[in-house]
């Protein structure tokens, strides 16, 4: 658990020029999205490709929560939120998309 709380992600981050897709649930009380999801997008800010969404009433699984409290995982039924998973392929198709106008590596 240190180890997670003394890590910082940005200097990795900033290396990534691939896209990105950064989810984050409104509901989350572990890892706050609108803060989360701008230190996301400010760490990529050299990354051309970049695409955050904090979806709404969604905990930190991904999950469709009353609250969002950390007790309300085991009760949720719910694995991933369909919101999140429709958010995630709509993202993938329109990437798809996108890549048949690049020009090929190599």
């Amino acid at each position: 658990m240190r180890w997670f709380l003394s890590y910082d992600p940005r200097p990795a981050l900033e290396k990534v020029l691939c896209p990105v897709l950064a989810l984050g649930g409104s509901k989350d009380v572990q890892v706050p999205a609108s803060r989360n999801l701008a230190d996301i997008r400010a760490a990529l800010h050299d990354n051309p490709d970049v695409t955050t969404i904090e979806i709404p009433g969604l905990n930190h699984l991904l999950q469709t929560a009353p609250t969002g409290n950390v007790s309300e995982y085991s009760a949720i039924e719910e694995t991933v939120s369909p919101i999140a998973l429709k958010t995630v392929g709509d993202w993938i198709v329109d990437q798809t998309k996108r890549a048949r106008g690049r020009p090929k590596l190599g």
